[in-house]
């Protein structure tokens, strides 16, 4: 199969070096190739969460298996082609996963999910092209959970490789301490298992990392037993904003702040419309126990007035809070 390569609008010429990687792809991975102006790569190029990150590949490939990751870095590898690798695509940063005529790795295919046991802990195996609630949901269905994201749309391989904030954090730690072993790729194609035991220096590098040491195509994650949870997820208007901000400064005072309850977990969040100059800001509020009345943590927060589509904070479903971030601004891509 020879196709020839198309060089994205973006670019006058493609790098002798993208097209020959493109093209070596395309003929081993026919079915995993995705090429300018073409169906799949356009609706590649809308799964990030911030249009500021797209940029312009050479190429899209979307591997299936460890198996085809390790074929295509070899690949890679031996034409010296720029490169990049995307998850979920949510950080904001043109380049932190995508390339200008390079090759785009999109791990949206990787997405096994199974339980196991590791080292005498019950983990989940989960793929980097997973979104979180789609393991939160897939979990709750056997009474358990993970820690994840703290947006719905957030990919599972960024964030975990970041560290993980998330709302179990002053309990259980970021994301990536609850992370037992990574299946990953090495640049040079080699399929590593890499835990405490095995690879133990590139095992503690992996823990906020980033994509730096490789392309990780599964992760290892002990799961624990899902609660219901007080929670809500609350939008005001400029007027509300310094309410917020006064909220915020008391939650974390060092001393007396709600910030002192572990169990309780914020999210403020403060923006600017640059086309009308208007300040909005939102957060969620979280707490690790199925009360019913406002914990003292948060009572700071639960007295603003908020808009829609704000959510009136009480007690409800791990997946049901997740499920009202998707109508958020930081969820909204």
């Amino acid at each position: 199969m020879c196709l020839p390569i198309v060089a994205p609008k973006a670019h006058a010429e493609v790098e002798p070096r993208a097209t020959s990687s493109c093209q070596q792809l395309l003929t081993r991975y026919p079915k995993s190739i995705a090429l300018p102006n073409s169906t799949v790569y356009q609706e590649e190029q809308i799964e990030y969460w911030d249009l500021a990150s797209v940029l312009s590949p050479s190429c899209i490939f979307t591997p299936t298996t460890p198996e085809d990751v390790a074929g295509g870095l070899k690949i890679i590898d031996r034409t010296g082609t720029p490169f990049a690798i995307r998850s979920g695509g949510h950080t904001p940063i043109a380049g932190a996963s995508g390339t200008n005529g390079g090759v785009l790795i999109a791990s949206d295919r990787l997405r096994n999910m199974e339980l196991k046991t590791f080292e005498g802990q019950q983990v989940v195996r989960v793929g980097p092209g997973l979104r979180w609630i789609e393991v939160y949901e897939w979990l709750a269905n056997q009474g358990l959970t993970v820690i994840g994201g703290r947006y719905a749309s957030v990919g599972v391989g960024g964030f975990s490789l970041g560290g993980g904030m998330n709302y179990y954090r002053s309990v259980r730690g970021w994301a990536a301490d609850l992370i037992l072993n990574y299946e990953l790729v090495d640049g040079r194609g080699n399929i590593l298992q890499v835990n405490k035991a095995s690879n133990s220096k590139l095992f503690w590098a992996l823990k906020g990392g980033s994509g730096n040491f490789g392309f990780v195509t599964r992760f290892d994650c002990a799961v624990f037993p899902l609660i219901e949870i007080y929670g809500g997820n609350l939008l005001t208007n400029a007027n509300g904003t310094n309410a917020l901000v006064e909220a915020s400064a008391s939650y974390a005072d060092p001393i007396h702040g709600g910030s002192l309850d572990p169990l309780s977990a914020v999210n403020p969040t403060v923006q600017l419309a640059l086309d009308t100059r208007q300040r909005s800001s939102f957060t969620n509020i979280f707490y690790n126990s199925s009360v019913h009345a406002t914990p003292a943590a948060l009572e700071n927060f639960t007295s603003i007035p908020v808009n829609a589509p704000s959510t009136v904070a009480g007690p409800r479903t791990f997946i049901g809070f997740m499920n009202e971030t998707a109508a958020f601004p930081n969820d909204q891509r």
